[in-house]
């Protein structure tokens, strides 16, 4: 994924395997603030603890 330059509203971005997130000089990634983006929850370890908890902007399974 590459964003150029730029402001982008994005909900959250799940990065697989063989994915690269790319951000050119002045981009910017801002998270909306629609309480539907959150959702669904996922699993997050927190502490040593497995827990469900909202989607965070970038995250990572399996990769």
């Amino acid at each position: 994924m590459f964003f150029p330059a730029g402001t982008y509203l994005t909900g959250s971005i799940l990065l697989k395997s063989n994915i690269t997130l790319e951000l050119e000089t002045g981009a910017v990634l801002r998270f909306s603030d629609r309480f539907d983006d959150y959702l669904p929850f996922v699993e997050m370890r927190y502490e040593g603890v497995m827990m469900k908890s909202f989607r965070p902007l970038i995250y990572a399974v399996n990769a």
